[in-house]
């Protein structure tokens, strides 16, 4: 009997030894699972914030302070974050996207329009524009109009001789569309082709055209002879669009720019019979003797295409 007693006690200290073991091991894993179970928020000003996250919303996240689970709840707009740091490790990166340039809002919208230029059947030109929208708030247009087809005016009414013109143009543009002077929370463009711009743009004009020189042995006192015409310009136009039942369009707008051009009837010398410089480049204006082009007009359009 006295024998069993120092074995008994050797097991029991064993077993003891084992539950203190097992309970350090416990202890410690409960501590190790208890530093994991914190989220971080990082902001932007570089400050971290230990929180317990509740929600992850569109615009703000709602927290509770760690050390005080049981308190009142907080929020932080998604603006001041940079990053969210997860109990389980991962990371979710904040990028903020505004609601003018986030695609989703426009999504079944059409993005492309055809466009004809009436007002330039005036000036003697026929234009055709396509735009087709890359981002809400950019597109880009591209046009081509047909010198002579439209209304030329009368040279016994204006006094000068008519041109005759006849000839092809280019030009080509990208649109930034204008944003507001501040934002509402959810605001977007009505349609992604809608709105207020500006269009920095190119253009190139060749055609020919009829111009009157100076004969004194010809009973006339002239005759006419038929020059080729280069002619461009590079404008910042100012307009603004809009768009009726993603199905129409309405395009207005005015540009101011440099252009040039080598027609004789623009720049008439003492063999030119022209007693004023054509202004008309068709697709633009350029005002005499001093490089300054302009243009305008007014679009009508049909929207389609996703």
């Amino acid at each position: 009997m006295a024998q069993l007693l120092p074995a008994i006690s050797v097991k029991r200290q064993t077993k003891i030894m084992k539950m203190k073991l097992t309970s350090v091991v416990l202890l410690f894993t409960f501590f190790s699972i208890g530093l994991q179970a914190q989220d971080y928020i990082h902001k932007k000003n570089r400050e971290i914030l230990k929180v317990k996250i509740i929600e992850v919303g569109t615009d703000e996240i709602k927290f509770k302070d760690f050390d005080n689970p049981e308190g009142p709840m907080f929020s932080i707009d998604k603006e001041k974050v940079s990053k969210v740091e997860l109990e389980n490790g991962d990371e979710l990166e904040m990028k903020q996207i505004d609601t003018f340039d986030d695609p989703d809002y426009y999504t079944g919208q059409n993005k492309n329009v055809i466009k004809w230029s009436f007002t330039g059947l005036m000036f003697n030109h026929l234009d055709f524009m396509y735009e087709r929208s890359i981002t809400p708030s950019s597109s880009y247009e591209v046009g081509i109009w047909f010198t002579g087809i439209g209304y030329q005016g009368d040279g016994e009414v204006t006094g000068e001789p008519i041109r005759n013109p006849a000839g092809i143009g280019f030009k080509a543009g990208y649109k930034f569309k204008r944003s507001p002077d501040y934002y509402i929370p959810k605001m977007r463009y009505g349609h992604i082709l809608k709105g207020g711009y500006v269009k920095p743009e190119i253009l190139m004009s060749f055609y020919q055209e009829d111009v009157s020189k100076i004969d004194h042995t010809t009973p006339e006192g002239y005759y006419t002879e038929r020059q080729t015409v280069t002619s461009g310009a590079f404008m910042i136009n100012f307009g603004n669009q809009w768009i009726f039942s993603d199905q129409f369009a309405l395009d207005f707008y005015l540009g101011i720019g440099y252009g040039f051009t080598n027609s004789e009837n623009h720049m008439p010398g003492q063999d030119n019979a022209r007693y004023s410089p054509a202004i008309s480049q068709y697709g633009f204006s350029l005002i005499p003797e001093i490089p300054i082009a302009f243009t305008g007009g007014l679009s009508i359009g049909y929207v389609f295409g996703k």
